[in-house]
C-alpha cells in the first residue's frame, strides 16, 4: 500500500530559523544572497529538510547561501508534481480492442470413483 505524507513547504520565516540554527545567521538585509533567497523561497516548492540539507553542506555563510540559492533556482525550473499529475491525466487512453468471438474450449469432466 502506498502512503503519501504531505508536508508544508518552507517559508521565509522557516528559512530564517534554519539559517540561524545552521549558520548562526540572523535575518540579514545586508547580505545580497540572503535577500534573494527570501524572495525566491516562496516561489519554489521546497521542504525545510531540503533547505537544511543545502545549509549543512558548508560552514561558510556565502558558500552555503549560494548553494541554497542555486538549489532554489533549479527547483523553480523543474515541473511541479501537480503539473506532472495533470500531464499524466492528459495522456490518451488506450484504444479498446474490437470484440472478437472467442471460442471456449469445453473439456469433459472426469467422473469421480
Amino acid at each position: 500500500m502506498d502512503m503519501h505524507i504531505h508536508l508544508s513547504y518552507c517559508t521565509t520565516e522557516g528559512f530564517n530559523i534554519l539559517a540561524y540554527n545552521y549558520l548562526g545567521l540572523h535575518k540579514n538585509q545586508d547580505n545580497k544572497l540572503y535577500v534573494e533567497i527570501e524572495d525566491s523561497i516562496e516561489k519554489s516548492q521546497v521542504t525545510p529538510a531540503e533547505v537544511a540539507e543545502e545549509l549543512m553542506k558548508s560552514e561558510d555563510v556565502d558558500i552555503a547561501l549560494g548553494g541554497v540559492l542555486n538549489f532554489l533556482k533549479r527547483k523553480e525550473m523543474e515541473p511541479s508534481e501537480q503539473d506532472q499529475n495533470k500531464d499524466a491525466l492528459k495522456k490518451p487512453k488506450k484504444q479498446k480492442i474490437e470484440n472478437k468471438e472467442v471460442k471456449k474450449i469445453v473439456r469433459p469432466r472426469r467422473r469421480m470413483g
